[in-house]
């Protein structure tokens, strides 16, 4: 599952990320842009995916990240957080054990790589 938070309108980048998800084989659904977490919440609840993306690409709209990450990890075993700012700050305080940053799709490539159906993966790795 993959969405910007709520304003974000850039989501190349998610676009990008979730096709590659679906070459590893992913069943994957794309929500887009701007979507308010209570919808993603609702959303999240119904489908129950294993790992939901989120993409923040401009500084206003990092205030939100720590409320998506915090609600969302809760109903999934990881929360991927992309987007151009990954790479340029540090966000591991609005982080959880649950939360993987990736700076680019390389990275996460790699990441799905290491990953094995039925096994939690280490979001660290």
């Amino acid at each position: 599952m993959f969405l910007c938070v709520e304003e974000e309108q850039h989501m190349l980048g998610l676009k990008m990320t979730a096709l590659l998800f679906e070459e590893y084989g992913w069943d994957t659904r794309l929500l887009g842009a701007n979507l308010p977490l209570e919808y993603a919440k609702d959303i999240a609840e119904q489908w129950q995916p294993d790992v939901i993306g989120l993409s923040v690409t401009i500084p206003y709209f990092t205030q939100r990240l720590p409320q998506y990450i915090e609600t969302l990890s809760e109903m999934t075993s990881t929360v991927l957080v992309g987007g151009r700012l990954v790479s340029m700050y540090d966000f591991s305080a609005y982080c959880n054990e649950k939360t993987k940053l990736a700076t680019d799709l390389c990275e996460i490539s790699n990441w799905l790589n290491s990953y094995k159906v039925g096994v939690t993966p280490s979001v660290n790795d």
